[in-house]
């Protein structure tokens, strides 16, 4: 059975392959395509033409685009070209001049808040070590005299302050900068 539906098959599908070929012959397009086809330029006629339209294009390109330039506007454009730079160099160096003075105007005014500080403060050590050394003095001498409890309690008080000044503690915002 499979035999008979191959057999069958095969003369439609040769006829038909008849029928499309007699089908396109009778169109008037596959002449046309044929003319077409044949109106198409060889390669050395393409090669002619390109080489015509690259000579003619590029000729109108080179007569638009080279105007003459006279050569005293071209010296006179350089010259404006070189002052401008001139200009531009002398605004960043005078930029740059004015930021170190600033700078160093900063430097300057920095280093005499130090030293305004440090001569105010110079008096309120020297007070403030003689009263340590006093302190101590008297703590001393009431240990030595029979009164230890309050001179050890003296010398104890003063240290705890000065080792908890020297840490940090009850410090102020004074040394800090703001």
């Amino acid at each position: 059975m499979s035999n008979a539906n191959n057999d069958s098959l095969e003369p439609n599908q040769d006829s038909s392959a008849n029928e499309e070929s007699s089908a396109l012959s009778n169109i008037p397009q596959a002449e046309a395509i044929e003319e077409i086809i044949e109106a198409i330029p060889t390669p050395e006629k393409r090669e002619q033409a390109r080489h015509i339209f690259e000579e003619t294009f590029v000729g109108l390109i080179e007569r638009s685009a080279s105007s003459q330039i006279n050569p005293e506007v071209a010296r006179i454009l350089a010259d404006s070209a070189d002052r401008d730079n001139d200009n531009k160099f002398k605004f960043l160096s005078q930029k740059q001049q004015d930021t170190a003075a600033a700078q160093q105007r900063k430097d300057e005014l920095t280093a005499q808040k130090h030293k305004d500080r440090v001569s105010l403060i110079r008096p309120i050590i020297i007070f403030v070590f003689v009263m340590v050394i006093l302190c101590l003095s008297v703590g001393i001498y009431l240990s030595v005299t029979g009164k230890e409890t309050l001179g050890a309690s003296l010398i104890t008080g003063v240290l705890t302050a000065v080792l908890s000044y020297l840490a940090g503690v009850g410090t102020s915002d004074f040394f800090k900068d703001k």
